[in-house]
């Protein structure tokens, strides 16, 4: 039985530690969190028993230490904890690959995590980096174990990787609540909408994004882009809506 130390408290920890909870040959080791009334609290809120632990001295070995913590974080955190004989792998997609005193990886799960929402873990895609191919294998077995989709990937391509996801998955959520926003002046229930949005995500599954592109700006409908513009109240949303707008003229080659 492999063990895994996780680090942190937040979304994408509560779901690595429910991810390798599922699995017969790897087991949690021990929570790390700073804060011990968040550790625990953190620990409650699963039915099964956790060993945890807020002091850097008390840490246990592991086969590996799976760090779950914001990026501006993480480099001085491995420092602190690395140890020759453990695989310490971050799980930031805007992070290289680290050069510490320990075996080094990434171990990036290319999803949006909340603690509310449940995810099935085999389809999650897990980003890969050691720095030498024996790291790599072990933990291509952990992530194997978990997920049907694994890839090797570089640190330019996963901050490559990472930027684009900001823009499909953050951004995109940024402007459903924009929608929602204007639903909500004229008193419309965001419920409606809701359809379009599942089409939407369903159809470049089928489709690449430019083929799967309909809409006024797409078609340089000025005149409804123009009432769009005029029924707005909000100069924000105006400014986003004239941008975005913008955009999508320019890349299908036409003109405002």
């Amino acid at each position: 039985m492999k063990t895994v130390s996780v680090f942190g408290t937040g979304n994408v920890a509560f779901h690595m530690v429910k991810a390798i909870s599922l699995l017969k040959d790897y087991q949690i080791e021990e929570i790390y969190g700073r804060n011990e009334s968040k550790v625990n609290d953190f620990c409650n809120q699963f039915t099964f028993d956790l060993n945890r632990v807020s002091s850097i001295e008390e840490l246990k070995p592991a086969d590996f230490y799976l760090v779950c913590i914001k990026d501006d974080a993480i480099e001085s955190f491995i420092e602190k904890i690395a140890r020759p004989e453990i695989i310490c792998m971050h799980t930031s997609g805007s992070l290289d690959l680290l050069d510490k005193n320990c075996k080094n990886a990434v171990f990036y799960p290319l999803q949006t995590f909340s603690k509310e929402s449940d995810l099935n873990y085999a389809e999650i895609p897990f980003c890969l980096e050691a720095e030498d191919n024996f790291i790599y294998k072990a933990i291509e077995g952990l992530a194997q174990a978990i997920s049907d989709s694994v890839f090797s990937i570089s640190s330019q391509q996963r901050r490559s990787l990472h930027t684009a996801a900001v823009f499909v998955c953050n951004f995109v959520n940024h402007l459903y609540a924009t929608g929602e926003e204007i639903c909500e002046e004229k008193e419309v229930a965001f419920e409606v909408l809701k359809p379009l949005i599942k089409e939407t995500a369903e159809k470049v599954q089928r489709l690449s994004p430019t083929e799967a592109q309909t809409g006024p700006a797409k078609r340089n409908d000025q005149s409804t882009i123009n009432a769009h513009l005029n029924l707005l109240g909000s100069k924000k949303h105006k400014q986003l809506y004239q941008q975005l707008t913008n955009s999508i003229i320019e890349k299908y080659e036409q003109k405002l």
